[in-house]
């Protein structure tokens, strides 16, 4: 049950002190303190489509405005071979299939991603671009199409972004990731703008290109090539920036290079478009040389920036990556790292962290992402010798990288995590997290599983600790604000100014 109260400013006050919720310094427009989690929200592992004869690979996330969520991957089962999306309108607790594209014989899904837009129920859309291999004549595709979020129904032609080339049996798409800034549009893009990022192989060298789209993804009408090297590109991340200062929008690229086609580990780039989200990208900056003696030892990097209506300390916008690296060269003593700019638009002015300072436990796959309702970086990662999917939370400030907040030390149940690739996304509509991973069936298939912060599915709340949350907005206020409440349950409540 969710309810709604509309009251004055300073019956709110009183509201908030009687419930003993955050309270904030309304001159400070700098930061706002994180929401504080419960935990006893986090209910059971809920497995999207229970089929444990397929593999369950490349599990993404994204989350509509209105709270609706989102999820890919791709599924393997004997010679059925597809990608998926699924639907969920009950905050997880049931999933629909919303998407079901079978690939053709001796093509199989190497890569995929998507993004939900759209800021009313029937101007919901999801974009998904995915790299097809062929086992036999090895030809690659990458192609990007647009689907009715209610539907699932393709409603655009497919992009191929192989017909960038002249030579499409030579290349082979790697990586690809998905950005969009419909939640704050870029300058110049009508209604918003669509990124796609990839990495691409070809037999003398190898590239980082980006295809953006200003019109809602119904052309892509702008290509770039981010770098081209003699390196192997590999993984690759996409981000959008913005903030007052900053007020164009550009997008922010992280990227793996390994320098050998057989090595597990490599170098992690950085650059942005400027001075638009369209524009060329400046030059690139290595992260992984901030680390010494490990650099040329990472992989995995995953970029965050923040968007939103307040300039940093620095009056700029602030990039967070994190990424693992092998702590002594060895690939069993993994741990996430991190390295932030506050000047990210500007200039080049870096700063390394850890994410855990212990070297006891195999730290992996880290991923980030940025709440604007409450100016924080959101991060989860797997501890693979404890079990354990973590979440942590940072200010836009980073006061104090060292230390980011743990909201949760293990929100998965299941103790099945080799290679989780956990995700992390804030749902608008709680302004608390929702987070998809590969699990891991006893037969050796991958399994997709989501949980949430709000979500008490599979776990209902002990009596005496019903699970409340709350958000308010606008905030700062001046007049009338909007305070949102809601129960997991139907059940009687008292609140009390």
């Amino acid at each position: 049950m969710k309810t709604k109260l509309y009251a004055c400013t300073g019956m709110l006050i009183m509201l908030l002190l009687s419930l003993n919720l955050w309270a904030q310094d309304l001159q400070d427009n700098t930061s706002i303190p994180f929401m504080p989690a419960n935990s006893l929200l986090y209910g059971g592992d809920v497995i999207i489509d229970n089929q444990p004869t397929q593999d369950q690979s490349d599990v993404c996330l994204s989350v509509a405005f209105n709270g609706w969520l989102y999820a890919a991957y791709i599924a393997v089962d004997g010679s059925y071979n597809a990608w998926k999306v699924w639907i969920s309108k009950d905050d997880g607790a049931t999933w629909q299939l919303l998407i079901d594209n079978p690939i053709a014989t001796n093509w199989y899904t190497r890569a995929l991603d998507l993004v939900v837009c759209g800021t009313t129920v029937s101007d919901l859309v999801v974009y998904v671009p995915r790299i097809y291999q062929n086992d036999v004549s090895e030809t690659s595709m990458l192609r990007v199409t647009k689907h009715n979020g209610n539907t699932g129904s393709q409603v655009s032609t497919p992009y191929d972004c192989s017909v960038s080339t002249t030579t499409p049996t030579t290349q082979k798409f790697l990586d690809v990731a998905i950005a969009s800034d419909y939640r704050n549009p870029a300058y110049g893009a009508s209604p918003y703008s669509i990124g796609v990022l990839y990495s691409k192989a070809q037999s003398s060298m190898d590239t980082i290109a980006i295809v953006t789209s200003s019109d809602g993804g119904v052309t892509f009408d702008a290509r770039a090539d981010v770098m081209v090297t003699y390196n192997y590109s590999r993984n690759v991340s996409l981000a959008y920036g913005r903030c007052p200062f900053n007020s164009n929008g550009r997008y922010f690229a992280v990227w793996e290079e390994r320098s050998s086609v057989v090595s597990d580990m490599g170098m992690i780039y950085t650059a942005h478009s400027d001075p638009y989200f369209s524009s060329a990208f400046t030059s690139l900056y290595r992260l992984d040389d901030l680390l010494s003696h490990t650099a040329g030892f990472c992989r995995n990097p995953s970029i965050s920036c923040q968007f939103n209506d307040i300039d940093n300390g620095n009056g700029h916008l602030t990039e967070v990556v994190l990424f693992d690296r092998a702590y002594d060269g060895n690939t069993s003593t993994m741990n996430v790292v991190g390295v932030y700019n506050k000047d990210a638009p500007a200039a080049d002015t870096w700063s390394i962290f850890g994410i855990d300072a212990g070297f006891t436990h195999n730290d992996i796959q880290p991923d980030l992402n940025f709440d604007p309702g409450f100016n924080n970086f959101l991060a989860t990662y797997c501890n693979q010798t404890d079990q354990k999917l973590r979440y942590l939370v940072q200010g836009q400030e980073m006061p104090d990288a060292y230390n980011w907040g743990l909201i949760n030390d293990k929100y998965n149940d299941a103790n099945n995590l080799i290679n989780p690739c956990p995700k992390v996304e804030i749902n608008p509509v709680y302004t608390q997290v929702a987070h998809v991973w590969n699990g891991q069936w006893l037969t050796g298939g991958r399994i997709a599983t989501f949980d949430a912060e709000y979500s008490s599915v599979g776990t209902p709340p002990a009596a005496g600790t019903a699970s409340f949350h709350y958000s308010v907005y606008p905030n700062p206020a001046i007049d009338i604000v909007y305070f949102s409440t809601g129960l997991p349950q139907q059940e009687t409540v008292k609140i009390s100014a």
